[in-house]
């Protein structure tokens, strides 16, 4: 029925962002693991602007309104992410490891996503052969495939950069 298929399509937001939330903590832990109040900074943005966005995803108006989807996506990734490598990139120059740090683990991510975004926008494949692909291989969990592998190609970045972080130390 309608109403539960809305309250399904409202965890299914939830869950996108704390995919995002998730994400993106341990990489401003690892980037800013020099600089303890940067990290408490941009940890507790992170924490904030998800915790907005996770109730927002409850609203009546988020599963009607994509302008407001994309507001509260946008303005996510933007403060999770666009933000600090900003500040990065001001901060030790456009050559410093960390900038090289953020941006290939970004760079995985989206290359990761976007074809799991592709198939959810264009409603590939059962738009072409509608009713095959109900139960398995609709574009949404081709979506989902896409998350969860670049959730486990983030893991496993952050774990090498971790692992350099304790060999090299802090920059004096």
């Amino acid at each position: 029925d309608a109403a539960t298929a809305s309250v399904y399509l409202r965890l299914d937001y939830a869950g996108i962002l704390v995919l995002i939330f998730g994400g993106a903590v341990p990489m401003l832990h690892i980037t800013f693991s020099c600089s303890p109040p940067l990290q408490t900074f941009y940890v507790g943005l992170a924490s904030a602007v998800s915790c907005a966005a996770f109730v927002a995803t409850f609203l009546p108006a988020f599963t009607t309104s994509p302008s407001l989807r994309i507001a509260v996506f946008g303005s996510t990734i933007l403060s999770i992410c666009a933000l600090p490598v900003a500040h990065v990139l001001v901060q030790a120059g456009p050559s410093s490891p960390q900038v090289a740090f953020i941006l290939r683990h970004l760079v995985m991510g989206m290359v990761i996503n976007t074809p799991g975004i592709f198939f959810y926008a264009s409603r590939l494949p059962e738009r072409w052969h509608p009713g095959v692909f109900d139960v398995y291989g609709s574009s949404h969990q081709w979506w989902h495939v896409c998350l969860i592998l670049a959730a486990v190609v983030g893991y496993w970045d952050l774990q090498e950069q971790y692992i350099a972080r304790l060999a090299h130390g802090c920059p004096v």
